[in-house]
């Protein structure tokens, strides 16, 4: 994919989980204001929402090195000299 992926993160990946994130959690609020608050399924969706939302900072913002902002100083090699992990190992869980 190369030098397409950043972009391709930045205007789909991370766009589109936070908008599920949100949208999951419209839900669950939705849910709590018609008396169903602490029921499986609202639990069940704060949940998906908040792993929604880590995987699109995860995945939609850290990417490959490039030359455009905010790639050039937000990326995979800044994130591991950061954290001493890569990115890769925090989205698969994120996303299971």
């Amino acid at each position: 994919m190369g030098s397409a992926e950043g972009p391709i993160r930045y205007g789909l990946a991370l766009p589109s989980s936070l908008s599920a994130a949100l949208a999951l959690h419209a839900v669950h609020r939705r849910r709590r204001t018609v008396g169903r608050d602490g029921d499986r399924i609202g639990r069940l969706l704060s949940l998906t929402a908040v792993v929604f939302a880590l995987y699109g900072l995860l995945a939609g913002s850290v990417v490959p090195r490039a030359t455009f902002f905010p790639a050039s100083l937000l990326n995979t090699d800044a994130f591991f000299a950061a954290t001493g992990c890569a990115s890769s190992s925090f989205a698969p869980p994120a996303a299971s």
